[in-house]
């Protein structure tokens, strides 16, 4: 059976999206740094970090069906990223030292930065359960990681292979983990422990996720 892959095509979308919500972002920052109240900012911000989370799920799925393993974890992903998100105006309103268009900009655009969610959703959500790390979040480069996962169902087990970019400069984690990652493996017992007869037909049969 063939591997599971994301393609090129889906890896340029969420390029266009990163870059689109970037400006985005940084436009929002400059409207604070404008004279808009920074509830105003929270709120535009928010918006559209939920937006860009949502865009870049549903990118990365291509044709396959959000579930509601799937909502549960981009929910997951917003509660954190709406976290430094308080973090990030309660400094704007404590300290008027980061008040300067370039740092202020900067921080907002950073929230453009998707990976660790695409990633994620290039996968099912129960077998992204199971796996230890994930590109973009596991590893020192964070959402500015590159690195890919393939996959592929044999015989009642899941094969994943963690493959780095080639084109992009990537940490010792990552290295790591593509030569540890050849492939992990995610046994019938794990799935069957984790999901029970979820993993089963009315056969007795593993199904794929």
């Amino acid at each position: 059976m063939a591997r599971n892959r994301v393609s090129d095509a889906q890896i340029k979308l969420y390029e266009e999206e990163r870059q689109r919500s970037q400006k985005v972002f940084a436009d929002h920052a400059q409207g604070f740094l404008n004279g808009e109240s920074l509830s105003t900012f929270k709120s535009k911000m928010q918006r559209d970090i939920k937006t860009f989370y949502i865009r870049t799920a549903l990118i990365a799925k291509g044709k396959n069906e959000f579930t509601e393993r799937d909502r549960y974890d981009l929910q997951r992903f917003l509660a954190l990223k709406y976290q430094y998100l308080n973090g990030f105006v309660l400094a704007l309103e404590s300290y008027k030292e980061l008040r300067t268009d370039q740092g202020v900009t900067a921080r907002a655009a950073s929230y453009g930065w998707g990976w660790g969610v695409f990633s994620r959703y290039t996968l099912p959500g129960e077998l992204a359960d199971l796996l230890p790390d994930l590109p973009g979040t596991s590893c020192l480069g964070g959402e500015s990681c590159g690195c890919f996962l393939e996959y592929e169902f044999v015989d009642g087990e899941y094969h994943v292979y963690w493959y780095v970019n080639g084109i992009k400069e990537h940490c010792p984690i990552c290295i790591d983990l593509s030569i540890d990652w050849s492939p992990y493996i995610i046994t019938k017992e794990e799935l069957v422990e984790e999901y029970g007869d979820e993993v089963l037909d009315e056969d007795g049969e593993f199904i794929e996720f």
